[in-house]
């Protein structure tokens, strides 16, 4: 289903027409970060009636050196002025958030091994959104990409960016000048991205590298599942998605924004299975077996697993 709210509908009518275990491996752009959005609301309601509902994690994990580097995240937006090419590039007011947390540091910098995409949410209801956060990456030739949607407008705290540039980036998060700091508490997510290095590997005070799990599949409603290689069970992959995730506002159910919860929720991926199984049509072949590898490949296992169990 393309979109959240198609996605919403089809788990609604599966679950109408009988379906008593549900398995996905989708990724919607438009999910939010610190929020059960659309498709997570549809989950739990299907998820009250019966239904087991599970869902890939994501392969989304990078590790450097030993260290995960999936993500950053920060407490609050960190003001500071902008590298001198954002600013013309942009053409526009803005502030830039710091990254370091004992001087003034604008740019995340990473080395671009092929293609990077960074999603950025930021804590804030959808249709509440009050801060315009944006996102870019550039090189030291001024080519730019970036992520610069009306947040406010579309009432989404959301932004991706992404690029086939290779070598030394520079990511920088962006608000209008008239923003208030501290700003909200924010997490970048390195999608999938071929990174060669990254600057900051480690947590640092209150910023957090590393989780890089997010949306429906780790919502409370589903059972998140991560990819364990079939040939070496104690060893979860490289590439999956890990937790924890933050859940700090109530569920989207309609176009009034949610209220803040007392606290903010943790949830984090629930089960891993195999995957690298013998399949008879997906990817590549190796000694003339054909494999299929990630959370996908992963999460039909346990919805196996749970309708036997229900059989």
């Amino acid at each position: 289903a393309y979109g959240s709210v198609a996605m919403a509908d089809s788990i609604r009518q599966l679950a109408a027409r009988g379906a008593r275990v549900i398995v996905d491996d989708v990724t919607q752009l438009d999910e939010p970060f610190y929020q059960d959005g659309v498709v997570a609301a549809a989950i739990a309601q299907v998820r009250r009636a019966g239904v087991v509902y599970v869902s890939a994690v994501g392969n989304d994990q990078r590790w450097l050196g030993g260290h995960a580097v999936g993500s950053y995240e920060t407490m609050a937006f960190r003001s500071t002025a902008c590298p001198a090419p954002v600013a013309a590039y942009l053409e526009r007011p803005i502030v830039c958030h710091d990254f370091s947390t004992t001087g003034a540091d604008p740019t995340y910098d990473v080395r671009s091994a092929g293609e990077v995409t960074y999603h950025l949410g930021w804590d804030e209801p959808q249709f509440g959104v009050r801060t315009d956060l944006d996102l870019c990456l550039y090189d030291d030739l001024g080519n730019f990409a970036c992520g610069a949607e009306d947040s406010v407008g579309l009432g989404l705290a959301r932004e991706t960016v992404g690029t086939t540039l290779t070598g030394p980036l520079h990511l920088v998060v962006t608000a209008p000048a008239t923003t208030q700091t501290p700003g909200p508490r924010f997490k970048l997510i390195a999608a999938r991205s071929d990174l060669a290095e990254v600057e900051y590997r480690r947590s640092s005070g209150t910023d957090i590298v590393g989780p890089s799990a997010y949306g429906h599949p780790v919502s409370r409603a589903a059972i998140a599942v991560g990819a364990v290689a079939a040939t070496q069970l104690d060893q979860v992959r490289t590439y999956s998605s890990k937790g924890p995730a933050q859940v700090c506002w109530g569920p989207v159910v309609s176009t009034r924004p949610a209220e803040r919860l007392p606290s903010c929720q943790t949830s984090t991926v629930d089960l891993v299975a195999v995957d690298g199984v013998a399949t008879s049509f997906f990817n590549q072949p190796e000694a003339g077996t054909w494999r299929f590898y990630g959370t996908s490949a992963a999460a039909p296992h346990v919805a196996a697993a749970a309708a036997l169990l229900l059989s």
